[in-house]
């Protein structure tokens, strides 16, 4: 049985009526946020109102759906499965909140809620390519199938990013975390909880392991009245750490990345700077990246980041640069 989105356009008697989101928060900037996400992760992003009319540009927006398909003289089969049936099109979600595309390609879907539960807008994320692409052949006779010349078919999926089953609903989560903070600082003047951090925090590793393929990592948090960063989130670390471990800022690699508000990539190379050296007594880890999580203002906690010995990942100043984005897209959306 198809999954059904839940409905709330109208509110119920004595319920004061819904506000657009353009009216909640600033959408030029959201879009740059938006923007961001995606040239990050390579992964197409869109707010639709809830009746399925676009709030923001599509970021990231693949040749396939930009002209292809549209042009296509099937356009109207082929486009109709852009939006789901509560929507207005044609695509059937399922419990996972995806839906397919005639084109084969997978889209994400998941309701902005306000204050009150009331849905603002949906986020949608896609196109993407689910775990593994089809066969040469398999998209030869679905080309013919849709009128298209394959040669264009083949090239325009291209474009478009394959990721796991796993990395799409974590990018869908921490988007819809980072959405959904944005809307609640708007009514009102609010502090992080806990448990709201951790939950963000997670996505971002989530996500950041899956553009890096790091074994092992955490984000702390910088507690302003001690200077201690304490760890919010993490991978592959035992409890214990988790618990006890304090980095006083200034000291250890992630108090000095803290301290100067810059990243660090340790390889081979890396061992041979006189500052960090002494706290460089870890053989296991064969790569790593300690990324600051920056604010206009001030940095409030940083990402490390690590590949194991064994593992054949290396990181290079690319993967330093796009954790530096993804960690400050967050930080920023967390501590305007």
């Amino acid at each position: 049985m198809p999954w059904q989105m839940p409905r709330k356009d109208n509110p119920a008697p004595g319920e004061s009526p819904l506000s657009p989101l353009k009216d909640i928060i600033n959408i030029r900037e959201w879009q740059k946020i938006q923007d961001n996400f995606s040239s990050v992760t390579e992964v197409g992003l869109r707010l639709l109102n809830p009746d399925g009319t676009p709030i923001t540009t599509h970021s990231q927006q693949p040749h396939l759906c930009r002209e292809l398909l549209p042009n296509s003289p099937a356009k109207e089969m082929l486009c109709g499965t852009c939006l789901p049936t509560f929507l207005h099109g044609k695509a059937v979600v399922d419990k996972n909140l995806s839906y397919v595309c005639e084109a084969g390609v997978h889209n994400f879907i998941t309701p902005l809620t306000a204050i009150d539960g009331r849905i603002l807008a949906y986020l949608v994320v896609g196109p993407v390519i689910l775990v593994m692409r089809k066969s040469k052949e398999e998209y030869r006779r679905m080309a013919q199938a849709l009128g298209l010349e394959f040669e264009d078919f083949w090239g325009a999926l291209s474009e478009i990013k394959t990721i796991s089953f796993h990395c799409a609903k974590s990018l869908v989560e921490l988007v819809k975390d980072v959405a959904e903070y944005t809307i609640r600082l708007a009514y009102q003047n609010i502090i992080f909880s806990p448990v709201q951090l951790t939950k963000i925090l997670d996505a971002l590793l989530d996500v950041a392991f899956e553009i890096s393929h790091a074994d092992i990592g955490s984000v702390m948090f910088l507690d302003r009245t001690t200077n201690d960063l304490t760890i919010a989130a993490s991978r592959g670390i035992t409890e214990d750490i988790v618990r006890t471990a304090r980095v006083k800022l200034g000291t250890g690699i992630s108090g000095i990345a803290a301290e100067e508000g810059r990243a660090f990539l340790l390889d081979t190379a890396g061992r041979e700077n006189n500052k960090l050296a002494p706290y460089l007594n870890r053989p296991q880890l064969g790569s790593a990246m300690v990324i600051p999580l920056r604010t206009k203002e001030e940095v409030v906690g940083v990402m490390n980041i690590a590949a194991l010995e064994g593992s054949e990942v290396r990181f290079d100043q690319d993967n330093v640069d796009t954790m530096s984005r993804l960690a400050g897209l967050v930080a920023s959306a967390i501590n305007p």
